[in-house]
């Protein structure tokens, strides 16, 4: 057996420069249905794989992204030990000898039996006529492990639990490729027909804590012996304290003493350790994975129809629906066509791969979206949808029909898998289906039929807007016909791959083995056969096994965002070239790996190499480094970098808005192109760093990688509220395209933990390639303050002075020099200060020099000014903003001051503004750059914004308001680009086509006011709707002109949760309002809670508790909430204060609910717990029963809360309905 090195990265970069000097790169010139022999098959999988280029880049938007590196920190838990001695191929003794397995079931090896092994002869072979010895490699015993692969894993508690599976690569040999040939070398022996190869499983625990492995196969073997002897362990999974242990078994399967294909899944108890027992399954044939989705365990089976079976139905999913006491409980959620492999979740539904059968290709099938219990049931089982097959990209049909489906993973808002080739598997089909084959066809079958992994993502499954994409794959690929032999080409989804070649750019890697996610990275294990070629898979010819490097040794693989390539964690087995997959996973607290390993006689501690059999291995990341005097370099639109300066520079972080993007071309004036080849771009987005209190030097990287002329690119960049900027910044005018210029701002002081850089277009969109923050100078620096920052002098009579006071703080660590005051204005008789200061002024540090200015109005107007402080610290000059306007009337008192899209604010007059309150959906959005037109910068730097939005807000029911809404657009910086309309109470005032730069410019304060609106049901109601872009508002005032009667009607508010408007069945006319998905009720909190419902269609009985004019239709449908960490169902109603009855409307209309106890929750109502534990089910004696519960609720604050709380399940309303009470 050959034994090949680690990749040489500088033999690596001279074939790939040789072939791009020779136009080796051919495949991207070959048309598709180009003829080929069995020589241009070989050239083809050379060219693509044996100087590899550089895997492609795709410019997407990017996301938040993280740190990604290879760095990782490994300990070996466990390792297979020599179990048996080998005495050569075809030796009974091997088996039932003193240390043979059906002797001695298989237990580890003692040193003692190690060396009487390696001290006893090969015994003479006495069927051989020669009276040769049976066949080994020494004449001497062998120690050998059989136990090769950790085939399944998972963790209960502080435990890890794992049963093994011998001599894997024997059995696939013998099985899959029906090749009982004996194979001997000094990496493995299989006896094949000569012989057997297989040993029954093992299983084990690892105590974490204890770091101590248990083995616990004889508490099995001391009641179900023959059950486990006659299988193996594929599979593992865990739930409330009870491990299951499954595999295939033969006595499992036998129903009457007729034998049928079993499985046998074995269950402890995962705190203690204690058997459990066994359950039989017969007609089952494989068991692969266990996956826990939403506090249920799931597994994957395959089934053999029998009798009247539909034989379309050939895979199963369990739901595990037992305990400790009845442990093999279990419920079909799905019948499907295929063997399923691997499950995961994703956008709300169950999602499962297979492998293929006899006339159906390897799939994905997705289940009925999970029940607002958040399971799936019986009903679902027939529900499920082949939603993609690999006849979609593979175009030879040998690879076609036994490519299998690989692991899965849903990450990041895409679903992730991968395929499974068995090498060999796919000539043999082609093989079958072409019998009268040239031989020169058939001698190349091999290699024409081979296919390396393949890894695509994709979403929206079931729907016309599917997409799925193309990670890791081949443009072209050797397919043969009958008519013209083998030709090259293109995949049937027309595309290139994304980002590399199949295999992560590995020839060699054949099963995309497991997918986990671990510290907010997918991780990909593979299969690796290279340490195989030329075995019983299948001869690669020499001069592809010349030109394609192996690199044995299992990979793994991570993708750290949606928007990069994989990034390799390991390309050698995890640190043992012999481990050739990595068979399972298990995220916890560490990513723990189990490895397949047959090389069973690699048993030699001295030989310098590693050992066979399987490894149980646990990973972590590595802490981060100790800062330095540079706290922060980002790549800006981009992953982590190393460029050849060395300097790690991190994934880009701590930005807001913008998006990304790049080139490949070569960037003049620095060695570290990759810095500049990626930017985060945008008409206004910002940075935040977090920082501690002090000063420091901020460095800017810039390069145009767009535009090749001066002035296409136009912007500003402010530093830290202005210590640093630049102003009409144009790289190319500056430096030229495509070349790096570098700005450097030192003396940045901060005193709130944030750094902020803030980037806005004047031409085409601001842009920044990367940045870096350090320490600054450590010498004491001086840095002025004003408090308030600004001064509103509000509005006051003609001609009469008003002074206001004004403090300025040296809040640095050095003294410094105030050398003058100056107020720029329109005319220098408005403001003035009052103090005649002689210059310079010292403050030392921490102290404060106070004054006062005043304003002085002689005509009725509004004026505003700056007041400048020079002084020689480090943030000189200091601008103090002043207004104020001179009138003959005060202003009227607010009734609501609302920050929207802010948290609460008050301003340099001492307005109060509330955090954003009263809204429906929508988001919110911010900037930290100046706002002109006013002094209240704050108040406009925040929106919320959306396609379409309102607020409806609690007032007195019959009243008169003024509605003042504020405005400023902090987002685009020409006209047209937002444009909406304003409803303000059904039509009583609005904006149409509303253009905000349009109106005033942008950056810029505007109000727009709106009298006389008239409120007759207690809540006013403003609609944002966009026509351009989104509707957006920065701040609502809402001023009461008169009040109303206070007549409160009956009948407040009717909600049909879930459902569309009901018409009124009393003479109230109140409707039951509409509260659909598509268009949620204004009340509720979506879509923080979720956006979801459920209808039956079953017949409703209305218990005694429900009122006569509810309409039956109303227990039809529900709300109900999924669970959402930290946030729960909230409906919020404005009402006046006063005495209201708040009826709540349920019942239980979900089967698989349909029990006592199977759906519990809390309900508040103003805050206190009106229904505890509430159980609709048991409460209306049963399903389809529609009760009423009410509660009566004094209300001071301006509205109604009604929460409902998860307890077990999902919470679930019917109906909702307020009235006017009287206080007794």
């Amino acid at each position: 057996m050959k034994r090949f090195p680690s990749k040489d990265g500088s033999i690596l970069f001279f074939a790939i420069l040789m072939s791009l000097m020779f136009g080796m790169f051919a495949q991207l010139a070959i048309p598709d249905n180009a003829g080929a022999d069995a020589r241009d098959v070989e050239n083809f999988w050379i060219n693509e794989y044996g100087k590899v280029p550089a895997p492609s880049r795709a410019v997407v938007a990017a996301e938040e992204p993280i740190s990604c590196t290879s760095e990782y920190i490994r300990e070996k838990l466990a390792k297979a030990q020599p179990d048996e001695c080998f005495l050569g191929i075809g030796n009974p003794v091997n088996r039932t000898g003193e240390l043979g397995w059906l002797t001695n079931y298989p237990t580890d090896l003692t040193q003692d039996e190690i060396a009487a092994c390696l001290s006893t002869p090969v015994p003479v072979d006495p069927d051989d006529p020669e009276g040769d010895q049976y066949e080994s490699l020494t004449g001497y015993g062998q120690p050998k492990v059989n136990q090769a692969y950790v085939w399944g894993l998972t963790k209960s508690g502080d435990k890890l639990w794992f049963g093994t599976f011998s001599n894997t690569l024997c059995s696939v040999y013998s099985g899959y490729l029906n090749n009982s040939t004996p194979s001997l070398n000094d990496s493995y022996v299989c006896e094949g027909s000569s012989g057997s190869d297989f040993r029954p499983p093992r299983l084990f625990n690892y105590d974490l804590k204890a770091k101590k492995l248990t083995e616990v196969t004889q508490d099995v073997l001391a009641t179900d012996r023959s059950y486990l002897t006659g299988g193996v362990i594929r599979s593992a999974g865990a739930l409330n304290g009870v491990v299951f242990l499954a595999g295939s078994s033969g006595a499992c399967g036998v129903v009457d003493g007729v034998g049928y294909p079993g499985l046998g899944f074995f269950a402890f108890d995962g705190e203690t350790g204690e058997y459990l027992g066994k359950g039989c399954f017969p007609h089952y044939n494989n068991v692969r994975q266990w996956r826990v989705i939403e506090g249920q365990l799931y597994v994957g089976v395959a089934y053999t129809p029998y009798g009247d079976d539909d034989p379309n139905v050939t895979g199963k999913i369990f739901r595990w629906t037992g305990s400790k006491a009845d442990p093999f409980s279990f419920e079909t959620v799905a019948e499907i066509k295929g063997d399923p492999v691997y499950i995961t979740p994703h956008e709300g539904r169950i999602f499962v791969s297979t492998w293929p059968g006899l006339d159906d290709y390897a799939s994905i099938w997705m289940s009925p979206e999970i029940g607002d219990d958040g399971m799936l049931t019986a009903s679902d089982a027939k529900g499920w949808q082949n939603v993609w097959n690999i006849g979609e990209y593979e175009p030879e049909p040998a690879a076609a029909n036994t490519i299998g489906g690989g692991a899965m993973m849903s990450y990041k808002g895409h679903l992730y898998w991968g395929t499974m080739t068995v090498p060999g598997l796919a000539s043999i089909w082609w093989s079958n289906a072409y019998p009268d084959a040239l031989p020169e066809d058939a001698q190349i079958a091999f290699i024409g039929t081979y296919r390396p992994i393949t890894i695509f993502r994709g979403k929206d499954f079931g729907t016309a807007g599917r997409s799925v994409e193309l990670l890791y794959g081949n443009r072209y690929m050797p397919t043969y016909s009958p008519a013209t032999g083998w030709s090259i080409v293109g995949n049937k989804m027309g595309r290139s791959p994304l980002y590399g070649s199949a295999g992560f750019d590995n020839f060699y890697n054949n099963y995309t083995w497991w997918m986990e996610v671990y510290e907010g990275r997918l991780f990909v294990g593979t299969m690796d056969w290279s340490y195989l070629i030329n075995s019983q898979l299948g001869e690669v010819p020499p001069a592809m096994t010349d030109n394609i490097e192996p690199g044995p040794g299992a990979d793994l693989w991570q993708f750290c965002a949606s928007d990069t390539p994989a990034v390799p964690m390991s390309l050698n087995g995890v640190q043992n070239y012999s481990n050739y997959g990595i068979r399972t996973m298990v995220s916890d607290d560490a990513l723990y790996l189990g490895m397949a390993n047959p090389m069973n006689l690699m048993t030699d501690p001295d030989d310098n190499r590693p050992e066979g059999g399987w490894e149980l291995l646990k990973l972590t990341l590595p802490a981060p480094p100790e800062p330095s005097d540079v706290l922060y370099r980002i790549n800006a639109g981009g992953s982590q970098v190393t460029p050849p300066s060395g300097d790690i520079w991190s994934a880009d972080q701590f930005y807001s808005s913008g998006q990304s993007y790049g080139t490949s071309s070569a960037i003049a004036g620095t060695a570290d192109d990759v810095l500049y080849q990626r930017e985060r771009f945008g008409k206004s987005f910002s940075y935040s760093v977090p920082v501690k209190p002090g000063t420091y030097t901020v460095t800017l990287h810039f390069a145009e990688i767009y535009w090749r002329d001066p002035g296409k690119r136009v912007f500003n960049v402010d530093v830290e509220g202005g210590q640093g900027s630049l102003s009409n910044f144009d790289i190319v005018k500056e430096v030229g395209a495509y070349t790096a210029v570098v700005k450097t701002f030192p003396g940045i002081y901060v005193d709130d933990g944030n750094l902020t850089i803030s980037f806005n277009a004047l031409a085409d969109n601001a842009k920044v390639s990367a940045i870096e923050i350090s320490l600054g100078s450590t010498a004491p620096v001086a840095r002025l303050s004003a408090s308030p920052a600004a001064l509103d002098f509000g509005s006051h009579d003609l001609d009469t002075a008003t002074c206001l006071p004004l403090t300025l703080n040296n809040v640095g660590d050095a003294d410094l020099n105030v050398t003058d005051m100056s107020i720029l204005s329109a005319s220098e008789a408005d403001f003035y200060i009052q103090e005649d200061f002689s210059f310079p002024i010292g403050v030392q540090a921490g102290s404060s020099l106070s004054l006062n200015v005043c304003m002085d109005l002689s005509v009725e107007s509004t004026k505003s000014a700056t007041l400048n402080i020079a002084h020689d610290g480090i943030n000189s000059p200091l601008a103090v903003n002043l207004s104020g306007t001179c009138g003959s009337t005060a202003p009227s008192t607010a009734l609501y001051r609302i920050n929207a899209g802010g948290s609460a604010y008050t301003s340099g007059s001492g307005d109060t503004w509330s955090a954003d309150q009263f809204y429906s959906s929508a988001k919110s959005y911010g900037t930290s750059s100046a706002i002109a037109g006013t002094t209240d910068d704050v108040l406009y730097q925040r929106e919320r914004f959306a396609k379409a939005f309102g607020y409806t807000i609690p007032v007195q029911y019959g009243g008169t308001y003024t509605v003042k809404l504020h405005f400023a657009e902090i987002y685009w910086t020409a006209p047209g680009k937002r444009v909406f309309n304003v409803d303000v109470e059904g039509g009583q005032g609005g904006l149409s086509n509303f253009d905000i730069v349009k109106e005033v410019g942008p950056y810029t304060a505007m109000i727009q006011t709106f009298s006389g609106i008239h409120v007759a049901d207690g809540g006013l109601n403003i609609n944002f709707t966009a026509l351009a872009d989104n509707a957006k508002v920065s701040a609502i005032e809402i001023i009461e002109e008169s009040g109303g009667s206070g007549e409160v009607p009956d009948v407040l508010f009717r909600v049909n949760a879930g459902g569309s408007t009901l018409s009124a069945l009393d003479s109230s006319g109140v409707a039951w309002s509409g509260d659909t998905t598509s268009s949620p009720s204004a009340y509720v909190n979506v879509p923080d809670s979720g956006n979801k419902s459920a209808s039956t269609s079953a017949a409703i009985t209305l218990g005694a508790s429900v009122p006569g004019t509810v309409p039956a239709a109303l227990f039809r449908i529900e709300r109900w909430d999924p669970p959402t960490p930290g946030t729960e169902m909230l409906w919020s109603f404005p009402v006046p204060s006063g005495a209201y009855e708040v009826r709540l409307y349920f019942a239980e209309t979900y089967t698989g609910a349909f029990d006592v106890g199977r759906r519990q929750f809390d309900v508040y109502v103003e805050n206190d717990l009106v229904l505890d534990d509430y159980d609709q089910y048991a409460d209306a004696g049963g399903g389809n029963i529609g009760v009423m519960k009410s509660f009566p609720v004094s209300v001071s604050d301006g509205q109604i809360n009604i929460e409902l709380r998860h307890v077990v399940e999902n919470p679930a309303i019917k109906g909702i309905e307020i009235l006017k009470a009287e206080i007794e």
